[in-house]
Order: C-alpha cells, then structure tokens, then sequence
C-alpha cells in the first residue's frame, strides 16, 4: 500500500512537466527556440559562450552558424579547467560534480553537474513516468526495482569537485527522490556491495521477499536475465533467510536493515520450486503482478531484450529511451514503436548520415538515420553524442526516434574501416543462437577479427562472417594484401553474457555504461572470456 500511494503520489507530482512536454511534441521548433536561447542568455559571459558569440544568437540558424560541433576531445581542456577549480569556463551555474562515463575502450570522460542539468533530467523522467503509471496501472500498484549502479570510489578533483553521484537518484528533485525511494523493492545501500556474487544474492533475497513486486527498470537486459539466473541454485538458501529474517552475504548492515522473518512467503517459495520446471514458469509465479519491465531494447540489444522476455513472460516490455550520461534524448511513449525526443530537457540537432547540415527536430525526415548533437545546461553545446537514430514514424508535429547503433563504432587496425552496424547485420543473417561478439585478435599474424559465441557450429559460421565482412571494401583489401587473417572463432564455455560484462568492467567500464555490441574494438577477449579456439 505504501508504494502503490508514493507511485499515485509520483505520477501527480509529474503531471505539469508531462503537460509541458506534450505542448513542446506538438510545436517542436518554438520549443527548442526558447530553451536553446534561455540556456545561451544563461551562459553568454562564459569563457566558451564569449569565445563563441553566444550573445550573438538570436535563432536557431544563427547558433549553426557561430557555434562548431564538438566531440570530447575538443570538450575535455575546458572540463580539465572545472576539475582544477575554475568558475564561468563552460556554465555561468556553478558545476555541482562531475560524473564519470566511459568508452568502449574504458576511457574515462567527466560530465559537468548543474542544478539546471539536473532539472532537465528530471524534464524527460516526469513525463515518461506519467504516461507509463497511466497506461500501465498495475506498474504502479506495487513496489519497483530500479537497477543499482556500483558505487565509484569517492573522490575530488583537484579543485575540489565531487567525482559522481553519491546516490542513483540524486538526479530527482527532494520530492521525487522521496516518493521514488518508498516504492523501492531493493534498498540503494547495494551500490556499495564490491563483490558480484553477493551483489546479486543479496539484490535477490530483497525481490524474492516481495512478491508485490510491480516494475523492473534496468539497462541492459543482459544483467536482469544473469541476476535471475540462479534463482534455483539459491532457492534454499533464500527460503532460508526468507524464514529467519537474514540475508546470508557479505554486504554492509544498511543492506541488510529492514528485513523481517517471512515463514510464509519462505514456505511459499520452497513449494514454486517443487511445482515448476522451467525459468520462465517459477519467475512468473514467484513475482505474479509483475506488469512491466523496462529495458534496453534497439541496435544489439534486440537479442538480449528477447531472451528476457521469454523469461519473464507474464510482463509487458518497454524499451528505453535514449539515455546517456550526457542527457536524454528520446523517451519512450506508450504505444509508440521508438522514442520520441525530450524536446523540453536539452537542445536536439541531428546530423545526416551522408553529411550535410545538421537538422533540428522539426526538420528530419521519415526513413533517414541521424546522428546526435546535444545542447544541455551543464555546458555541453552541440556535442556529439556518437550515437545514431533513424526516423520511424511521426508524434504530433515531433519525430519518433528508434537507436540504431553507435555512430562511430569502427575498428580500424589496417584500414580495414568496419562499422559496428555492418558487423550486426552479418551476425544477425547468421542466426545464431545465444551470445555473439566479434573483436579484433591484436596478438595473431597477421592481426585477424574473431567470432565470440556461445553456439555451435562456429567453423562455418566464421567462414560465413569472414564472407560477409568483404562486402566491406577495405575489409576485402586488407584481407586481399594479406594484413588480415580470416575470421577466428571462439567457442565461449560457461557464461558468456556475464563473462563480457565481467571483461568490460575489467576495462574500466561502469555497469550502468556497458552496452551489448556486434563489434568490441579492443583486443584481448581470448583472456577475458573462459573457453577455446575452434578449428
């Protein structure tokens, strides 16, 4: 009852942004106008809004006109002068802290905080929560798991910065914050569980304990589909703890606090166990009002979302949006088949994929891929996010927006030039069961790409890949001359899902960063997955 009443008491409390955004979907260039020229009025006295002529801009062409597209290279001397402590450089707002993401190659990038950023946040989370407790009642009526993201090691800059968010939800207002935490299924202390094993023990002895359990809200479905794998292993033991009250891992007191004996719902869970026999049939009954899972679901995530659904068939799936560390740029709309873009958080350009000037979101066309620049009130302006969308359809006078992929996923060792796109579409035509990853072997001679997977008959399958990859012209060249091999294959033992999680944490990713994908651009998965070459 208490969560059903903190969820009403949400989704209220959302309604006048939802009110905003729905006014913005249906005249998007007036909308976009007025936001970009308040976030340049805010910032014109800066280093990089002098440098620019922000005070100069009356329009949305003239903002094309005076201000370059960046990427983080260009982005990062100006974020170095925050670390160190200097004011005006990017936000006339003072920088609240600098949360880390990273790249495939776990470099790591530091996103400047504002109280202005984190307002526009919270511009795109309201509406999506008001239209999803409205058309999903039941996602409501009960308590929610929101992923935990593992702590970083606290730290400060040199100018003295807070490095990252101390909580998962510090994006939300007081208020939002408040309702969000008495819906919580799973208590936010987790975050600072180190060890995988009683991460994920401990974040099922609390969802096992409710089964009221309403909405799953992840990232990457892969982490649900691997949390809730050993389920059945660990029946005993949760029953146990379930029974007496405790939670029998290593973990801080703050994560195990709260929790009260249940012999019922321990009994309960002993006789699931005997009545079912597969996955599907005992996440369904352990967790019977679970309405809604929310995930990634576009580019290589397609496959993974699959699979989840399968799991858990009894909830309805929605992908995500388009987030990312940087800001939002779509959010998902109930009955729509994409995103549509948060026209009321950030500016939004688009640049066509054959190059061209970039469109804004009342000029992009139906069928064509995009990539995105943002315009946000941290002080990033029209940078690249490295990200594509393509067009599928309209919303009121306003785009929707399905990701594609990352828009500068390439590998290039010897010109070879392959696009992560051109990658997953080779894999997908070869149908394979299970995980499927291809990446670069550094160590062989010649250099030479290599099928990850979990499914049999890799031989021909490497052929196959090896075959479709020539299409790629540079790809034929390099293997013409002789500076690459033919594709390799390598049959992933055990678990591959969470082997490649575990190797891109070892490459400094986050949790909450690590993405599924065709094509990993370094080099190394040989010793980070368990198994063996395939002849």
């Amino acid at each position: 009852m208490r969560a059903r009443l903190a969820n009403a008491a949400w989704a209220l409390a959302s309604r006048p942004a939802a009110t905003a955004f729905h006014r913005a979907l249906a005249a998007p260039e007036r909308a976009q106008t007025a936001l970009l020229l308040a976030t340049l009025r805010a910032n014109a006295g800066t280093a990089y809004g002098r440098a620019h002529g922000f005070s100069r801009v009356q329009s949305l062409r003239q903002f094309q006109d005076a201000v370059p597209v960046v990427g983080w290279d260009e982005v990062a001397p100006y974020v170095d002068r925050i670390a160190a402590g200097e004011a005006n450089v990017l936000t006339a707002e003072p920088v609240r802290l600098l949360e880390p993401t990273g790249g495939s190659s776990g470099g790591t990038k530091w996103i400047p905080y504002t109280r202005t950023l984190q307002t526009q946040i919270r511009a795109a989370v309201a509406p999506w929560i008001a239209d999803l407790f409205r058309s999903v009642p039941a996602s409501a009526h009960g308590p929610a798991y929101w992923s935990v993201s593992p702590a970083v090691a606290q730290e400060r800059t040199a100018g003295g910065l807070p490095v990252g968010f101390e909580d998962d939800g510090a994006y939300l207002s007081p208020l939002h914050r408040t309702l969000a935490r008495a819906t919580l299924a799973v208590p936010g202390a987790l975050r600072h569980v180190a060890d995988p094993e009683a991460f994920r023990y401990a974040t099922l002895r609390h969802l096992v304990a409710r089964r009221d359990l309403a909405l799953v809200s992840v990232w990457n479905p892969t982490f649900l589909t691997l949390l809730l794998r050993p389920l059945r292993a660990w029946a005993d033991r949760l029953a146990r703890d379930l029974d007496r009250g405790t939670l029998s891992a290593d973990v801080p007191d703050a994560v195990a606090a709260g929790l009260r004996p249940d012999p019922a719902r321990a009994a309960e869970v002993r006789r699931l166990i005997a009545q079912t026999t597969t996955e599907a049939d005992l996440v369904a009954a352990l967790w019977p009002r679970l309405a809604l899972i929310s995930a990634w679901a576009d580019g290589h995530a397609a496959g993974p979302a699959r699979s989840l659904q399968a799991l858990v068939p009894q909830a309805t799936f929605q992908p995500k949006g388009l987030i990312a560390t940087e800001g939002i740029v779509t959010i998902p709309l109930w009955g729509h088949g994409g995103g549509v873009p948060a026209l009321t958080s950030h500016v939004l350009e688009f640049v066509p994929e054959g190059g061209g000037r970039p469109r804004f979101a009342h000029e992009v066309e139906t069928g064509a891929r995009y990539g995105v620049l943002l315009t946000t009130g941290g002080g990033l302006t029209r940078y690249r996010l490295g990200d594509t969308v393509e067009v599928v359809g309209r919303v009121a006078a306003s785009p929707l927006l399905r990701f594609v992929g990352r828009e500068r996923a390439v590998s290039d060792r010897v010109g070879e030039k392959l696009h992560e796109g051109h990658v997953a579409q080779a894999l997908a035509a070869l149908d394979l069961d299970g995980f499927s990853m291809v990446a670069p072997d550094d160590t062989s001679s010649p250099i030479r790409y290599v099928l990850f997977s979990d499914a049999s008959s890799l031989p021909t399958a490497a052929r196959r890949l090896d075959e479709a990859l020539q299409t790629n012209v540079h790809y034929a060249l390099a293997r013409r001359l002789g500076q690459l091999g033919p594709v390799a294959a390598f049959r992933v033992r055990g678990d591959a899902e969470a082997g490649y999680l575990a190797g891109c944490a070892a490459l400094g990713q986050r949790l909450g960063d690590v993405k599924p994908t065709a094509l990993h651009r370094d080099g190394g998965w040989a010793d980070r997955f368990e198994g063996d070459w395939v002849a």
